[in-house]
């Protein structure tokens, strides 16, 4: 009888070998699908600095006065993957290019969109810049994103958001249900509107029992955001001329119960917040995010607005630039544009480390950024 059960098991224990070498042989035949851009390199243009690469853009920054015209980008690729147009091939980043990679399946496809933003030659004198969130895309019938214009009037780049990192939770069901939405009856039109929500189950599990409402200048890096989602968020765009104020028109609401580490905080009351960094870009730090955009020695100019207040008619604010960690700008390093700037703005303050009250409710509208050059 003993014989008899070891014969059985090492039959059974055979099987399982073999089942092993099987899904192992499957395992390795079985084609790639992932479909990435990794890394890319170009000739034919001087950049400033490396390519950043999300989920679906390449954006690449060239020195003043370059042509782009004729650039040549090489792609690095995921295993197997293919890219059209050709790789290697000269093509004209007057506008942005749509590449298309395919993996090694042959099935799985991911577009990007490439673009070479050339920094202009900027006359020393004072610009203004207003922010009218009056432009508005669907993500794929999800949710809201903003556009900024461009000097021709042709919408050229996006506002980042937290809306990116709700669509993961799946407690929105229309448009409006998301943290950052267009909404009417602006100071001027249309303006933002931007809302601490619950992120309900999902995002308990992952200890993030909210999302605040936020919108920012710089892009979100979609392949970070359930992993390390303050990572994912990369603040800041090339400027070679320096900001002196935020103006702009607000409302505010603050939402009934506080949450702070996922238990509600009676002593406290949430508070919106809006600030403007200017730093500078080095290899070390070639993009500030969550977890420095206040605290990095990088920075030179910051400007952070100090009211509480929850007024419901519009109400003007300025707000001025103010050196930070000792520096000062330097001309040259501004010329060859080494430094970046970003405009964070959140309905909850604290909303980075997960505190705020949900329902928490900021208005803001005709955002204006005041410049001038040294």
């Amino acid at each position: 009888m003993k014989r008899i059960v070891l014969k059985v098991w090492n039959v059974v224990l055979s099987l399982g070998a073999m089942t092993l070498l099987l899904a192992s042989c499957s395992s390795k035949e079985q084609a790639n699908i992932e479909a990435d851009i990794l890394k890319v390199q170009v000739s034919g243009v001087k950049l400033i600095r490396e390519a950043v690469i999300t989920n679906d853009a390449v954006t690449m920054v060239a020195a003043p006065g370059e042509n782009v015209t004729a650039v040549v980008p090489t792609f690095i690729l995921s295993e197997g993957a293919t890219i059209t147009p050709a790789n290697g091939a000269a093509q004209d980043f007057t506008n942005p290019v749509i590449y298309t990679v395919t993996a090694e399946d042959k099935v799985t496809q991911k577009k990007y969109t490439v673009s070479i933003n050339v920094l202009p030659k900027e006359k020393p004198e004072e610009k203004i810049v207003t922010y009218s969130f009056e432009d508005i895309r669907l993500q794929k019938d999800t949710y809201q994103v903003f556009l900024i214009k461009g000097e021709n009037g042709a919408p050229d780049s996006e506002w980042g958001s937290s809306n990116l990192g709700y669509a993961l939770t799946g407690m929105a069901k229309t448009p409006e249900d998301y943290p950052a939405t267009q909404a009417a009856d602006g100071y001027k039109g249309k303006c933002l509107k931007l809302t601490t929500k619950d992120t309900g189950e999902a995002g308990k599990m992952f200890g993030a029992p909210l999302a605040a409402g936020s919108l920012f200048l710089g892009v979100l890096d979609a392949k970070n955001i359930a992993t390390d989602p303050l990572k994912a968020t990369q603040f800041g765009i090339p400027v070679t001329q320096v900001p002196t104020k935020l103006t702009g028109y607000y409302k505010y609401t603050a939402g009934k119960k506080y949450m702070e580490n996922g238990k509600e905080a009676a002593d406290k009351k949430d508070h919106f917040d809006i600030y403007g960094i200017f730093y500078e870009v080095t290899p070390e730090v070639p993009m500030l995010d969550g977890t420095n955009a206040k605290t990095s020695p990088n920075i030179v100019l910051m400007a952070q607005i100090e009211s509480t207040a929850e007024p419901t008619e519009w109400t003007a604010f300025e707000i001025p630039f103010k050196e930070m960690n000792g520096k000062k700008v330097d001309a040259k390093k501004l010329a060859e544009g080494k430094y970046n700037f970003s405009i964070i703005i959140s309905s909850s303050a604290n909303g980075a480390s997960y505190s705020g009250a949900v329902e928490s409710t900021l208005l803001m509208d005709e955002l204006s950024v005041h410049y001038t050059a040294e």
